[in-house]
């Protein structure tokens, strides 16, 4: 096997060899510092004449603070390629070739400002009248909602103009006066006829009293708002009511809740003989 050439000392452009380490292989040191190991071939023949640092810190155009669109350069990174700021306050980086050509002018925010204009219908989704319209359309057409048995259940519908557009439901509201910034419980839609559907023609404004004032009467509580009529035992009519409400007041009891039970229920039970503060009683419809 023949001997290795020595080549201990020599400089070869910035490396000087140092050590062999054995498969034609010598540990370098260069001027700049720093070592490497490279083939006895390459250094005679001069194919390496660094540790690398001359290709690292050869000359690059500085565009250091020079502005491409909404970027600004601020520092190398190498391989020709530049971190840059963003006016919307992101970096990225960036080849200098693809700024000086303008193909790159920002870090991607105009991109996804531009997707999210277009795919944007009215940008309300995320507002309590949005939320409020969309529970409006689950409770009257979707059996999995809580509220279909109320609504959708007995036939509440909305209108197709609602249904199809928010910014049409939304156009109402703003027209009757609707403000997002008062509580919900003293601005909300309430339908007029409790049996109608959600349409411009059958809504209004309304706050919670009001809303409770309108309400259908519940299983085991009496209708008040029915005309109700008093009569003797002759069958004849003494008086005739609007509501129980004012067959109370008629009476003059202190106690009127508890007149208005016992009206309601001789009411309703169509055979009763009983009579209360000495009349007997019929819902109007049924006299």
């Amino acid at each position: 096997m023949p001997k290795p050439m020595n080549l201990q000392g020599k400089k070869f452009g910035k490396l000087t060899a140092i050590e062999y380490i054995g498969g034609s292989k010598w540990r370098c040191v260069c001027d700049c510092g720093g070592e490497c190991v490279r083939c006895t071939a390459h250094l005679i023949h001069g194919k390496t004449t660094s540790c690398g640092c001359a290709y690292k810190r050869r000359q690059y155009k500085d565009l250091t603070n020079k502005k491409f669109g909404k970027l600004t350069a601020k520092e190398y990174v190498g391989h020709s390629c530049w971190l840059c700021q963003c006016e919307c306050g992101g970096t990225v980086i960036k080849a200098r070739q693809d700024l000086e050509s303008g193909k790159a002018d920002n870090c991607g925010c105009l991109t996804f400002s531009k997707l999210s204009k277009s795919h944007t219908k009215h940008g309300m989704s995320r507002t309590r009248v949005y939320r409020r319209w969309q529970s409006m359309i689950r409770r009257c057409y979707s059996p999995a909602s809580s509220g279909y048995a109320d609504y959708g259940g007995r036939g509440i519908y909305v209108c197709e103009e609602w249904r199809n557009d928010f910014m049409a439901y939304y156009r109402w509201l703003i027209e009757n006066g609707f403000d997002e910034s008062i509580p919900a419980k003293l601005q909300s839609v309430d339908r007029i006829d409790n049996d109608g559907p959600y349409a411009p023609w059958n809504c209004r404004l309304a706050n919670q009293v009001q809303q409770c004032q309108n309400q259908r009467p519940k299983k085991g509580r009496p209708d008040l708002k029915r005309k109700v009529v008093a009569y003797n035992e002759s069958g004849d009519t003494v008086a005739s009511f609007d509501s129980i409400t004012d067959a109370c007041k008629w009476i003059g009891e202190g106690k009127i809740k508890n007149v208005r039970a016992q009206i309601s229920h001789l009411c309703a039970t169509r055979d009763t003989v009983h009579r209360s503060h000495g009349y007997f009683w019929r819902y109007a419809e049924d006299a």
